[in-house]
């Protein structure tokens, strides 16, 4: 009989310590407020979004929505993966999270090498033979 309690008193214990756990712990799918800092459509559909934990470097899926720098994004921006975002007073945006980095200028060449985009050439002298 003892056994029994004592097996019953640990699995309460350990159910318990799980549910403080859960609770306690903040889920990475959490949703973050970011604002657009490097983009570079319609040439490409990759762009930055810094929040406040660091940049994630994003693969816009849907070329119907205007948006650029400055605006403000909120979503799953730690989660990698395809995901949907919010563009706070435009709508919402299907777009991949590509990676996340805590050095905004390691974003943007990130992103400018996906373009295929030289970091020293002006746009429009990026496209010269």
């Amino acid at each position: 009989m003892q056994a029994l309690i004592l097996a019953c008193g640990l699995w309460f214990g350990a159910f318990a310590a799980g549910v403080l756990g859960l609770i306690s712990t903040e889920p990475s799918t959490a949703d973050l407020m970011g604002q657009v800092v490097y983009d570079d459509r319609p040439f490409c559909q990759s762009f930055v979004v810094q929040t406040d934990r660091g940049f994630a470097i994003l693969d816009g899926e849907d070329a119907n929505l205007a948006f650029g720098e400055t605006d403000t994004i909120v979503g799953p921006l730690r989660t990698r993966g395809f995901q949907s975002f919010d563009v706070v007073g435009r709508g919402s945006i299907e777009a991949r999270l590509y990676e996340w980095t805590p050095n905004r200028l390691h974003a943007e060449q990130t992103v400018r090498d996906r373009c295929g985009r030289d970091r020293g050439l002006p746009i429009s002298a990026a496209f010269l033979p």
